[in-house]
């Protein structure tokens, strides 16, 4: 299975704790010291093991070209938002099946995420959901979670659109627009003498 590269985050607060463990190992009083100095190594190694490469030019060019391939390939039949959220019939199997097919795409895909943006520590950086579709695939109507469906402009507002007359309505609010910015402007003026 593919060991996940670290965040920067994690990075950071491993430096910390490296920093921390150094200094109680250096300082003579402290009689812990070797095993400060032990854990200092172990935390040392595990940051240089699990730390995603620096690389440059076409070693990095070829892992931005891998990194859309696997995001490509993993995004096929991805469930999408509403799917997750209101578990319609069908819904689980379809998840299990695409994580059983995409788990080591995904892995790769975020170690290639970690990859090309080594200093970046946005915790949303390796996520997949920044790819999750919003247009489901299966049917809603016995989901587990029922939701609302808005649909605007209604059937009866578009049927009757063409029998409105907009003129007087248009020609009223322009006119109560105008009313209220004059008495606004006269109210302005009236304060400043």
């Amino acid at each position: 299975m593919t060991q996940l590269y670290l965040p920067e985050r994690q990075r950071k607060e491993m430096k910390n704790e490296i920093a921390t463990a150094e200094a109680e190992a250096n300082n003579p009083a402290n009689p812990k010291a070797a095993v400060a100095r032990q854990y200092a190594d172990s935390v040392k190694e595990k940051l240089e093991t699990q730390s995603a490469p620096r690389l440059k030019g076409p070693e990095l060019d070829a892992v931005v070209k891998e990194e859309k391939q696997l995001r490509e390939e993993w995004q096929v039949g991805m469930l999408s938002h509403e799917e997750m959220r209101k578990n319609p019939p069908g819904a689980v199997d379809r998840l299990r099946a695409w994580d059983k097919k995409n788990k080591s795409k995904v892995l790769r895909w975020k170690n290639a995420q970690r990859t090309i943006n080594p200093d970046n520590d946005d915790q949303d950086l390796a996520s997949i959901e920044r790819f999750r579709p919003k247009t489901s695939q299966l049917n809603m109507d016995n989901a587990q979670i029922q939701g609302t469906n808005f649909n605007f402009p209604s059937e009866a507002f578009k049927e009757g659109f063409d029998q409105i007359d907009w003129e007087p309505l248009v020609a009223a609010e322009v006119e109560r627009q105008v009313e209220k910015r004059l008495a606004a402007a006269v109210k302005a003026a009236g304060a400043k003498k």
